[in-house]
């Protein structure tokens, strides 16, 4: 039996969990874990907070990139 593609995400965020990621997260780290198709509460569960900590983050991410596009 091959593992799945959610199977072996699941593993990679415990390993990097375990490895000592903590939140915050750095912006491409949150963008990657969006890009791989996470929504907030996923993401939530794996570093113990809210849905809207992470949205709130992201917002930050995003407001400062407009910053330095001006």
């Amino acid at each position: 039996m091959t593992p799945t593609d959610d199977d072996m995400l699941t593993e990679r965020l415990h390993k990097s969990f375990v490895a000592g990621v903590n939140w915050p997260v750095d912006a491409a780290s949150l963008a990657a874990l969006a890009d791989i198709g996470l929504g907030d509460g996923e993401i939530a569960a794996y570093f113990g907070v809210t849905a809207a900590e992470v949205a709130e983050l992201r917002r930050r991410y995003a407001a400062a990139v407009r910053k330095r596009a001006k």
